[in-house]
């Protein structure tokens, strides 16, 4: 399944992201159960995966999407975080079977055209250039692959304000997209038939839901 590794491209933002998940890795599910509870199956509802035979998670983290979408889904995933704290908490929670990845999102470690579904939750606004990511997701894909991102929607005020406020306090990247930009950034790496639904974890959280295919499908 796996080309010989690309070249590293890591750099410091990664460095930082990795080393705070590590840290926060042991609790993380807990202290977050509801948005990540939310999170994940308003993804997977947005999702046609009867016809997806291999799935991949892009900053898969603990595995929670992976656990719930394979309870129903034919689907293999295959999960991929830059955390090897988290990816530990996702073995701990899916068992051996499901294969885990240390790995960057802007180097994917997976041939092209080797999956039919490649989904993100509550990634994007870690990454500091996002489209060699999405670029790398679409390589991955076959023709007529889907895509799902998911994060936080900076069309509301509250969220760019909540976003400008934990950037100061954690000293990581973080940047929040309105829908369009999104949107604008999916085509740009290559997707077509690109569509962006917005929607709430209670009044606190305002999220999107991106999806798009690999040009080329039958």
């Amino acid at each position: 399944m796996h080309d010989p590794p690309p070249t590293p491209r890591g750099n410091d933002a990664e460095g930082r992201l990795r080393r705070r998940y590590g840290r926060i890795a042991v609790g993380y599910d807990r202290r977050w159960a509801r948005y990540i509870e939310a999170s994940v199956a308003e993804t997977l509802d947005r999702l046609d995966q009867a016809e997806r035979r291999r799935a991949l998670d892009v900053g898969c983290g603990t595995g929670a999407l992976i656990e719930r979408a394979t309870r129903a889904s034919p689907a293999r995933f295959v999960g991929v975080d830059l955390s090897p704290e988290m990816l530990a908490a996702a073995r701990a929670r899916l068992g051996p079977r499901p294969e885990l990845v240390a790995g960057s999102a802007a180097a994917l470690p997976f041939r092209s055209g080797a999956f039919d579904l490649a989904v993100s939750t509550s990634a994007l606004h870690h990454w500091d250039d996002p489209l060699p990511a999405l670029r790398e997701m679409e390589r991955v894909l076959r023709p007529g692959g889907m895509v799902a991102i998911t994060d936080w929607c900076g069309d509301r005020w509250l969220e760019r304000l909540r976003t400008g406020i934990l950037r100061r306090h954690e000293r990581v990247h973080l940047r929040v997209y309105r829908s369009a930009e999104l949107a604008a950034l999916l085509a740009e790496a290559g997707f077509a038939e690109v569509r962006v639904e917005r929607w709430r974890i209670g009044w606190r959280w305002s999220l999107m839901t991106a999806t798009a295919v690999r040009p080329g499908g039958a």
